[in-house]
C-alpha cells in the first residue's frame, strides 16, 4: 500500500509541476536586434522578480549585445533602454471590470520591429506567458500603451552605437 501511496505523490507532484508551468503569468518583453534577426526576450515576473524594463535592460540586454557586437560604449547604452520594441503582461486590476474579461492586458507601444509578422510575434508573446487559451476566451487583450513605445532620443543612441541595426 505504501508503495502505491508513493506512485500517487509522484504523479500528483508532476501534474503539479506541469500545471504551475502552463499557468498565466505576468512579466515584460524586449525585442533585441542580433544581426541579422530580432530576438524576442521575455522575462516572466515569477522568474526574473517583477523586473522592470530598465533593470532588465542593464542585467540582461545590455550585456548581451556588448557581447554579441564586441561594444565599448557600455554606459552609452545602459541610458538607452528605451531604445528598442517593448511591452508588458500586467493583471487588468481596474475597478471599472465588472466581468472578468480582459483579466490580462498586453500592453505594447506599437512600434513592433518592421519586417516581422505582427500576428506570428503577438502569437510569441502569447506563448510566452502562457496566454494563449486566454486571448481566445477572451480573458487577454493587446492594447496599446504609449508609456511602451520606444523614445526617439534611446532609439538614435542604440542605432548610433550598433550600426548593424536594420531600419525598425
Amino acid at each position: 500500500m505504501d508503495e502505491i501511496h508513493e506512485k500517487l505523490e509522484d504523479i500528483f507532484g508532476y501534474a503539479k509541476q506541469i500545471n504551475e508551468s502552463r499557468r498565466p503569468v505576468t512579466g515584460i518583453w524586449y525585442y533585441v536586434y542580433l544581426e541579422p534577426k530580432w530576438e524576442l526576450c521575455i522575462y516572466k515576473a515569477d522568474e526574473y522578480q517583477n523586473i522592470s524594463h530598465l533593470e532588465a535592460w542593464i542585467k540582461y540586454i545590455v550585456p548581451k549585445l556588448v557581447s554579441f557586437y564586441g561594444l565599448d560604449e557600455k554606459d552609452a547604452l545602459e541610458d538607452a533602454y528605451r531604445g528598442f520594441p517593448r511591452g508588458r503582461v500586467d493583471i487588468n486590476t481596474s475597478p471599472e471590470i465588472i466581468n472578468p474579461s480582459n483579466k490580462f492586458m498586453i500592453f505594447h507601444g506599437d512600434d513592433f520591429p518592421s519586417g516581422l509578422n505582427r500576428i506570428t510575434e503577438e502569437g510569441k508573446i502569447l506563448n510566452g506567458f502562457n496566454l494563449a487559451g486566454l486571448i481566445a476566451r477572451g480573458l487577454a487583450k493587446f492594447e496599446f500603451a504609449e508609456h511602451e513605445t520606444m523614445d526617439p532620443g534611446h532609439k538614435e543612441v542604440v542605432e548610433s552605437i550598433i550600426e548593424a541595426i536594420v531600419p525598425y
